[in-house]
């Protein structure tokens, strides 16, 4: 480039240049206008132009001097002076226009050809260095999908491209985010050259390998997700030396190995997610000391049987702990009651034993707990009622014994599930006054009395089951007042009565069980025929009266079990047509039991 400055300061002369080079940004009309103007060189017009930078654009300056090209062959008459250029002396004697010599065109193509070089970069050289970094990442990956089609070297920087985001003053990438592109390789460590990197998401695609410790240099990376890919071997020990990182997000993928001892260090961290992988040594105590931490997820994986570390009571900003199936054994230590701004916790599919410590009615914040299949034992701990802000609870697939709390039943309940337990005596009524109640199962249980009876009154149930248990009296008809029950399931209780109308009002049905119960009376004409209904049990009852046509309408139905009844008539014509018609497995009628072929 010096060269090439030092070749124009030689080929221009001192002069007014002012006028032409005007001439040259405002009319089109350019060679007549200098083939009228003998007192001006083209060429020192151009110089003049660059060093006065009158066209700032490297492309407006290209552009104009490819319109100069054919002035160059054409030089005006000048009187001699001190100031004229060595080479253009010997044609002042002569006032007409004449072409350059040979020698003298050769050197102007020449000087052309290397302004060309400077104003006509090729593509990749108008790319920036941090676009130039991101072009060689998507030559070390794999795009089945074209997904990086337009990173384009034809740009001056990366800010426009597919997942990229830039900052808007200093067009420096901020932001990478590549989630489910089908993108394949090694994680690409140059990704760091990018210093103003804040946020990056490679989640759901291959990357493989593993995690290479250099992953460190990425210095002001606040968030990074590489979940749902497969990576493999130890986490590099290296991660917690990025000192703004507040999200890790690693699920799904193949790390194995031990949790490294340097996560102690991490300063800022709020999110930790390592579910489904292949960790396997124990849950580090150390993790209580990562104080910032919001989210502590380490679900699915198969450590060492332990503890839980009584250590995690330090982490009083923790907001989500989940440890499912993490191969937990022991008691649920008292020191989690420390977490005031806990609200879901989940240890369900491990081998934690004892009680569930009355100390847990001290997470006034909580909103999930779950605590299914494991092997807790003795009643529920007084004191739920605190609980002031407890939603879902889920406690199923244990050894607890006792009563229902009514003081548990009369919170403002979503989902209440204690099914395959020890439970004994009657259910609360009060848990029919929940405005929100959605789901409650109990079945296996050994509870007794009658269901209240204004259940499904006041909220839009859709899953019940109290089913294998001692219930008896009337089935509720509030149980669809809502219009969104979609499972009724009742078998092997002592339910009495008639089916109630309602129910054949209720088109969201899809399963009903009301199998080995003391079901009486005919069935409700539209209950036959509901569109949704795959499953319909009414065997081992007492009902009597005709199998209605309406059944023609149950266009969903696969399964049909009402034997062991009081049916009578003859079966409707329209039975045949739908098991013609339908993919029908089980028919068992008690007029006719039958089993077809699945």
């Amino acid at each position: 480039m010096i060269h090439i400055q030092k070749l124009m300061q030689n080929l221009s002369w001192k002069g007014h240049h002012s006028q032409s080079c005007n001439v040259l940004t405002t009319h089109n009309n350019t060679l007549e206008h200098y083939s009228s103007s003998p007192q001006y060189s083209p060429l020192s017009c151009y110089c003049s132009l660059s060093q006065k930078k009158t066209l700032s654009n490297p492309l407006s300056i290209a552009l104009s001097f490819s319109r100069l090209i054919p002035l160059l062959y054409l030089i005006p008459e000048r009187t001699p002076s001190s100031s004229t250029p060595p080479f253009l002396e010997s044609h002042q004697r002569h006032r007409h226009r004449h072409l350059l010599s040979p020698q003298q065109g050769a050197s102007t193509m020449l000087l052309f050809l290397l302004l060309s070089l400077v104003f006509f970069p090729s593509p990749s050289l108008s790319l920036n260095q941090e676009g130039l970094y991101l072009q060689q990442i998507k030559l070390s990956l794999s795009d089945p999908d074209s997904a990086l089609s337009s990173w384009s070297g034809r740009d001056t920087t990366p800010c426009s491209w597919f997942g990229i985001q830039c900052d808007p003053t200093t067009n420096s990438v901020t932001s990478i985010d590549l989630s489910n592109t089908n993108i394949a390789g090694p994680f690409p460590s140059l990704l760091c050259r990018l210093q103003n990197l804040t946020f990056l998401s490679l989640f759901n695609n291959y990357i493989n390998a593993t995690l290479p410790s250099d992953i460190s240099t990425c210095r002001n990376l606040q968030h990074l997700d590489l979940s749902q890919n497969l990576l493999t071997g130890a986490l590099p020990h290296t991660l917690a030396d990025l000192p703004n990182l507040r999200y890790l997000d690693l699920t799904g993928n193949n790390f194995s190995g031990d949790i490294p001892d340097t996560f102690a260090r991490f300063q800022k961290l709020e999110v930790i997610s390592l579910v489904y992988n292949l960790f396997d040594g124990i849950i580090p105590p150390f993790l209580g000391h990562i104080s910032t931490l919001k989210v502590l997820n380490l679900s699915y994986n198969p450590f060492t049987p332990g503890r839980i570390p009584p250590e995690l009571g330090n982490l009083t900003n923790l907001e989500i702990l989940w440890l499912t199936a993490c191969n937990l054994i022991g008691e649920i230590p008292d020191s989690l009651s420390r977490l005031k701004k806990l609200t879901d916790l989940d240890l369900a599919f491990n081998s934690l034993v004892g009680s569930i410590p009355s100390s847990l009615t001290e997470l006034t914040s909580i909103v999930q707990i779950e605590l299914y299949n494991n092997s807790l034992t003795g009643e529920l701990p007084r004191g739920m009622g605190k609980l002031t802000d407890l939603k879902r609870l889920d406690a199923s697939m244990n050894q607890l014994t006792g009563s229902i709390p009514d003081e548990l039943c009369r919170l403002p309940l979503e989902s209440l599930n204690l099914y395959e337990n020890g439970f004994t005596g009657s259910l609360p009524p009060s848990i029919a006054d929940s405005p929100n109640l959605y789901e409650l199962r109990l079945f296996r249980n050994g509870l007794t009395g009658e269901l209240p009876q204004n259940l499904g009154k006041n909220s839009a149930l859709i899953w019940l089951d109290v089913s294998n248990n001692h219930f008896s009296g009337q089935i509720p008809a509030s149980l669809c007042e809502n219009g969104e029950l979609e499972e009724i399931l009742m078998i092997y209780n002592s339910f009495s009565g008639q089916i109630p109308e309602s129910l054949s009002q209720c088109r969201s049905l899809t399963r009903v069980r009301l199998g080995y119960n003391r079901l009486s009376g005919e069935v409700p004409t539209g209950l036959w025929g509901l569109p949704h209904v795959s499953l319909f049990d009414l065997v081992n009852n007492s009902l009597s009266g005709p199998i209605s046509k309406t059944i023609a309408g149950a266009a969903n139905l696969s399964m049909l079990i009402i034997d062991r009844n009081n049916f009578d008539g003859n079966l409707p014509e329209e039975i045949g047509f739908w098991l013609i018609s339908l993919s029908f497995r089980v028919v068992k009628i008690g007029l006719v039991d039958r089993c077809l072929g699945v």
